[in-house]
């Protein structure tokens, strides 16, 4: 079997590290034993190298010592990561907050930039300038720039980040996701999705139950 299932999913945060033992290997995957958590989580074959890997003996070996971080912790299923190990997760990152990073990848529709997370920021074209539209990102920025930008958005559960070079008043709200609808006030701004779009409005995912 490939999953484990795990009486606490609650103790772990994504991102978090853990130091581990391979256990048990497999074609998919491997077993790895947390020494702190006393438990096991697996770790799948494209998450143990950034390149491809044809099988995970090829990386790791039974009883080797292994640094793993948190990838999901969901009903009962602990996924496990050898990638990105010592980087921040968007669980570090706060809403607004300033952060430096390196351009790493530019399109037309906006740029991914490295901000020492386990994933890309992206900024957005229409992230770009205070004023003013923006047609093509690569006509602004390209591979290796470095920019200062404020964290505009994110989705834990989802890892996802993204940017903006204008005011801090540009940023969004993040979801807050075990809300109450007890919880929520009038006037109260929050974070959400917009779901779906009728003619006499829209619904709106502001993350409470």
């Amino acid at each position: 079997a490939t999953e484990e299932l795990l009486p606490e999913m609650s103790d772990f945060k994504l991102g978090q590290e853990f130091d581990g033992e391979v256990e048990r290997i497999s074609d998919h995957g491997a077993i790895v034993r947390l020494s702190e958590a006393q438990t096991t989580g697996f770790v799948h074959v494209s998450e143990m190298r950034d390149v491809y890997v044809s099988h995970p003996a090829a990386v790791v070996s039974v009883g080797q010592k292994v640094r793993v971080r948190v990838l999901k912790a969901d009903r009962g299923f602990l996924g496990l990561t050898m990638k990105n190990i010592g980087k921040k997760s968007v669980h570090d990152f706060m809403v607004g907050q300033e952060v430096r990073g390196k351009v790493k990848v530019v399109k037309a529709l906006g740029a991914w930039v490295d901000i020492g997370a386990d994933t890309e920021g992206l900024l957005h074209k229409t992230q770009m300038k205070e004023d003013g539209f923006v047609d093509d990102a690569r006509r602004l920025f390209q591979v290796g720039d470095e920019i200062t930008a404020r964290v505009r958005w994110k989705d834990e559960a989802k890892g996802e980040i993204e940017l903006s070079l204008k005011s801090a008043g540009e940023v969004l709200m993040p979801l807050q996701r075990g809300l109450k609808v007890l919880d929520l006030k009038e006037g109260e701004e929050t974070g959400g999705i917009v779901k779906s779009i009728q003619k006499f409005g829209c619904y709106v995912d502001v993350g409470a139950e």
